[in-house]
C-alpha cells in the first residue's frame, strides 16, 4: 500500500466518490431520452428503472457500516469498485428494461457501500484534525462525476453505450487504484474513547424532523434527477437523439453525417 497525504487522500477519495457516485448514480437521469428512445422504455418503466439505485442504495447502506468491520477499508472499496463495474458495463450491454434494472440496481450498491469504506480509511490515513475539511473535499466528488458525464451526454447523445463502457473503464482504474492506496483497517476507536452518551429525547426530535426534510427533499427532487432531461426533449419541442446510425450513409456513424 502507498501512503497518501491528507490532501492526497482527500482528491483520491473525492475522484472515488466521483465515479460511485457521479458516474454509477446520479448520471443515468442525463442519459434517460437516449435510453430510453433506443430500448423503447415508457415513462412508467423509467420511473421504476430510476428509483432501484436508491433502493439499493439504502439496503447497502444498511450493511456497509458492518461491513466494513469485516472486510477492511480496502476491501470494501475494492467490492464497492467492483459492483460499479459490473453495473456500469450491465447497463452498457443492456437489451431491455430487466437488463438496464439489474444494471442500475448493481450500481446503487456501489454507491452506498464507498462511503463507508473512504471513511474508514480515513480515520487512519488521516489526521483527525483534517477529518471535516477532508469529507467535505470527499462529498465534492459527486459534484465532479457530474461534470464528467455532462460533456459526454452533449457530444455522445447517440452513443450511451460507449459513454458507460467508458464509466466501467474509469471503475475498474478505481478498484486498482483502491487496492493500492486504501488501507486494510477496519474502523479505529481509540482505547481511551469514552462510550457514547445515550441518545437524548431532544436530540430524537431533532433527528426525527431531519430525517423528514431530508426525505421530503429527496422526494421534490428525484423526479428532476430522472426525468429532467427527457421533459427538455418532449416539453421543450427539442429533437429526440435519433438512434446511433439512423440517418446516415452506409458505413458513416452517425455523428460524422454532414448534414
Amino acid at each position: 500500500m502507498k501512503t497518501l497525504s491528507n490532501m492526497g487522500f482527500a482528491f483520491f477519495g473525492a475522484a472515488l466518490v466521483a465515479i460511485s457516485y457521479g458516474l454509477a448514480r446520479f448520471a443515468f437521469g442525463l442519459f434517460v431520452p437516449s435510453i430510453s428512445n433506443e430500448l423503447d422504455l415508457s415513462a412508467y418503466i423509467v420511473g421504476i428503472i430510476g428509483a432501484l439505485p436508491f433502493v439499493s442504495f439504502v439496503l447497502a447502506t444498511m450493511v456497509a457500516p458492518l461491513a466494513a468491520n469485516r472486510l477492511g477499508a480496502r476491501n470494501l472499496a475494492v467490492l464497492s469498485g467492483c459492483f460499479g463495474v459490473a453495473g456500469l458495463a450491465l447497463i452498457s450491454r443492456s437489451s431491455d428494461a430487466l437488463s438496464l434494472g439489474i444494471g442500475v440496481f448493481t450500481c446503487g450498491v456501489c454507491t452506498g457501500l464507498m462511503m463507508p469504506a473512504l471513511t474508514s480509511a480515513m480515520q487512519v490515513l488521516v489526521s483527525r484534525s483534517m477529518h471535516g475539511r477532508v469529507s467535505s473535499i470527499m462529498n465534492a466528488g459527486t459534484s465532479i462525476g457530474i461534470i464528467v458525464a455532462v460533456p459526454t451526454v452533449v457530444f455522445l447523445a447517440d452513443a450511451w453505450r460507449f459513454t458507460y463502457t467508458s464509466f466501467a473503464v474509469l471503475a475498474g482504474i478505481g478498484v486498482v487504484a483502491a487496492w493500492f492506496f486504501i488501507p486494510s483497517v477496519s474502523r479505529v476507536i481509540p482505547a481511551n474513547a469514552a462510550p457514547p452518551p445515550p441518545v437524548t429525547r431532544q436530540q430524537w426530535s431533532r433527528l426525527v424532523r431531519l430525517s423528514l426534510f431530508a426525505f421530503a427533499m429527496g422526494f421534490v427532487s428525484a423526479p428532476y434527477w430522472i426525468f429532467a432531461p427527457d421533459l427538455v426533449v418532449r416539453l421543450g419541442e427539442l429533437p429526440p437523439p435519433l438512434p446511433a446510425g439512423y440517418g446516415s450513409p452506409p458505413g458513416l456513424p452517425a455523428w460524422e453525417v454532414p448534414w
